[in-house]
C-alpha cells in the first residue's frame, strides 16, 4: 500500500522544487524577474492551499485511493498546460493546477496509515513518506540539471506529465479499498466537523507554527535556494544542483529521523509535542546564518535547514491524536491550508523583496536575499514563541 501512494508523492515534490534548477530556461524564454518569477512559482502553492478545504471532506467521504488518483489525472493536466505555455498566464496556470492536482498526495497517504495501522506509528509512516518527497526534490535537482543538457524545458515537462497520469493510475488499481465511517455523512455534517477544528485553541497553537516552519523551507527549497547559491554563494550551475541535491536528500533524512526519534522518545515519556517544540526552534536556529548571508559550507548550512524544517510535520501526529477518527482527513488538510497559504505567501514575498534592489548582469542584490530570509526566520521566532507560550499556559490552567 505505501508504495502506489509514495509514486504519486514523488511526483509532487519533484514538480513543487523543480523551477529551482529550471529556472534559468523559463526567466529566458519568458523575460520573467524576480517577482515574475516568484509569483509563477507559488501559483503552485496557491492551487494546493485553495483545494485542502475540499480535500479533506473528499478523502473522508471518498477515501483517499479514489481521490488521490483522480487529483493526479489533474496534476498531470497542470504538467501540460505548462509545458504548452506561451505567456506567462499560462505558466501560472499550469502551476496552479498543478497544486491542485498534487493536493492530495500527502494527506492521501497519511489518511490510508490511519485507516490501516495503529496511530503509534503515523509519525514513524510519515516520516518515512518524506523521505519518498525528498527522493522528488533530488531528482528535481541534479538529474534535473542533467536532463537539461540534452532536452528542452517544454520535453521535459511534457515527459514528466505522461508519468504522473501513470502514476494515478497504479494508485487507482493498487491500493485496497477502505473508507472512514464518515462515507455516509451528509455534506453539512462535514462542514460542522470543519468548524470545529478550526475553532479548537490547540490546532491554532500547534499548526501556525508548523505551517510557518514548513513553509519557510518549501518556498526555499522549491525555488529561492537555487538563485541564493548563485548569487550569494557564486556557484555555477553544476554546483547548484548538487548542492540542491544534498538539501533534499537532508529533507527525507530528517523526516525519518525526526518521525522515528518521536516514537520512540515518546515511549520514555517525552511527548510527540515536545520534540515537534524542540525541532521547530532548531529549524530557526539553522535559517539565521543564510538569513546574515554567511557562504561559509552553503552545502552543510542547506541541510541543517531543510532536516530540521521536517519536524513541522510531527503537527500531523500530534493534532490527529487530539481529534476523532473521522476528523482524520479535516485535520491533515486543515494543516495545510495553513501551511501551502504561507509557503505561497512566503515565495512570493521574498521575490518581491528581492526585487526592490537593482539586478546586476542578471544577478540578483545579496542585501534581498538578507532582507527576504530574514522577515521568513523573523515570523519563525514569533509563532515559536507564541506556541511555546500557550503551551504552558495551557499546562497551568486549572482541570
Amino acid at each position: 500500500m505505501f508504495f502506489p501512494f509514495a509514486c504519486g508523492y514523488f511526483f509532487s515534490f519533484m514538480l513543487r522544487n523543480i523551477n529551482a534548477v529550471a529556472f534559468p530556461e523559463l526567466v529566458a524564454a519568458f523575460g520573467l524577474g524576480p517577482d515574475a518569477l516568484g509569483v509563477l512559482t507559488s501559483a503552485y502553492f496557491l492551487g494546493f492551499a485553495l483545494f485542502q478545504i475540499p480535500l479533506g471532506m473528499l478523502l473522508d467521504r471518498y477515501g483517499p485511493r479514489r481521490t488521490n488518483s483522480a487529483l493526479l489525472l489533474v496534476a498531470a493536466g497542470g504538467v501540460f498546460v505548462f509545458a504548452s505555455a506561451t505567456e506567462l498566464t499560462m505558466l501560472v496556470a499550469g502551476r496552479a493546477l498543478m497544486g491542485v492536482g498534487f493536493a492530495g498526495c500527502l494527506m492521501s497517504s497519511m489518511t490510508a496509515f490511519l485507516l490501516w495501522f495503529e496511530r503509534a506509528r503515523m509519525a514513524t509512516l510519515s516520516g518515512w513518506m518524506l523521505a519518498v518527497g525528498a527522493c522528488g526534490a533530488l531528482a528535481a535537482t541534479a538529474p534535473v540539471e542533467i536532463a537539461l543538457r540534452t532536452l528542452d524545458w517544454r520535453t521535459l515537462f511534457f515527459t514528466l506529465a505522461v508519468l504522473v497520469v501513470a502514476a494515478g493510475f497504479v494508485i487507482r488499481w493498487r491500493v485496497p479499498e477502505r473508507r472512514a465511517a464518515t462515507a455516509a455523512i451528509d455534506w453539512r455534517a462535514q462542514f460542522q466537523g470543519l468548524a470545529a477544528i478550526y475553532a479548537a485553541r490547540d490546532f491554532w497553537r500547534i499548526a501556525l507554527l508548523a505551517a510557518i516552519t514548513q513553509a519557510g523551507a518549501l518556498a526555499l527549497l522549491g525555488l529561492w535556494a537555487g538563485p541564493w547559491l548563485r548569487d550569494v554563494a557564486g556557484l555555477e550551475r553544476a554546483a547548484i544542483g548538487q548542492h540542491l541535491s544534498i538539501a533534499a536528500v537532508s529533507f527525507g533524512l530528517g523526516g525519518v529521523v525526526f518521525g522515528t526519534l518521536s516514537e520512540r522518545l515518546a515511549r520514555r515519556g517525552v511527548s510527540v509535542e515536545s520534540t515537534y517544540l524542540a525541532g521547530c526552534g532548531a529549524t530557526a536556529l539553522a535559517l539565521l546564518p543564510l538569513a546574515l548571508g554567511i557562504t561559509l559550507w552553503p552545502a552543510l548550512t542547506w541541510c541543517l535547514f531543510i532536516a530540521c524544517a521536517a519536524a513541522g510535520t510531527l503537527a500531523y501526529a500530534v493534532l490527529t491524536a487530539r481529534f476523532p477518527a473521522e476528523l482524520t482527513g479535516r485535520v491533515l488538510t486543515a494543516v495545510n491550508v495553513l501551511t501551502m497559504a504561507c509557503a505561497f505567501a512566503f515565495q512570493a514575498g521574498v521575490g518581491a523583496v528581492i526585487g526592490v534592489w537593482t539586478a546586476v548582469d542578471g544577478r540578483y542584490a545579496a542585501q534581498g536575499y538578507r532582507a527576504a530570509f530574514g522577515v521568513v526566520l523573523l515570523l519563525q521566532v514569533g509563532s515559536l514563541l507564541w506556541a511555546v507560550r500557550a503551551a504552558r499556559w495551557q499546562r497551568r490552567r486549572p482541570g
